[in-house]
């Protein structure tokens, strides 16, 4: 009796690590293919000339042209959003915030039910967080029409002043921010902006 036991034991254990195993494989499959559909979106620029790339994400639709010398990292967020990441090849962490080179797209599903992106919906979102000179800026080159956004400065405890551009479109929020020395250079990258599938 003792020995059945510790056989249906021992059968028991392989089939919960081959358990794990196959969902430490998939888990890890999955990352690696996001991580590579996000680099095969590249293409050739169209707008803004040498220098730059042209990306399209692979299942929202959105695109832009953004200089070739960043690489692109994509994180899924537990809430349905994803961060994208552009940062400049061989930034450091430690680096002063000015020698960085590099914005961050936030982007989750959101219904506006056709009314816009209201100013107190951002002031809501960044509770406890001073907004400084919001405004409305126009972006990108929607077929002609370009998508209305909130433009304005905020203090980041970790990385000082950052320009904040937040938009809605195709059913997304869009949140991007990028260094306070950044801000004309961001500019010129959302003149390229188009969406959605």
């Amino acid at each position: 009796m003792n020995s059945k036991f510790y056989f249906l034991l021992s059968i028991f254990f392989v089939v919960i690590v081959a358990i794990v195993g196959i969902f430490y494989f998939f888990e890890n499959n999955l990352n690696s293919k996001q991580a590579q559909v996000v680099e095969n979106a590249n293409t050739k620029n169209s707008i803004l000339g040498e220098g730059f790339k042209k990306f399209v994400h692979p299942t929202i639709g959105f695109s832009f042209e953004y200089p070739e010398e960043l690489k692109v990292e994509s994180f899924k967020e537990s809430d349905g959003g994803e961060t994208i990441v552009f940062q400049k090849r061989g930034d450091q962490l430690d680096w002063p915030t000015e020698k960085k080179t590099g914005f961050q797209i936030f982007v989750v599903p959101f219904d506006d039910e056709g009314n816009g992106l209201a100013l107190e919906k951002i002031k809501n979102d960044l509770a406890g967080i001073t907004i400084e000179e919001p405004e409305e800026a126009f972006i990108g080159n929607n077929a002609g029409q370009p998508k209305k956004a909130w433009i304005f400065w905020i203090k980041n405890p970790q990385i000082g002043k950052t320009r904040e551009v937040w938009f809605t479109d195709g059913g997304y929020l869009f949140e991007i921010t990028t260094y306070e020395h950044l801000d004309n250079w961001l500019a010129n990258i959302m003149s390229t902006w188009s969406c959605c599938k």
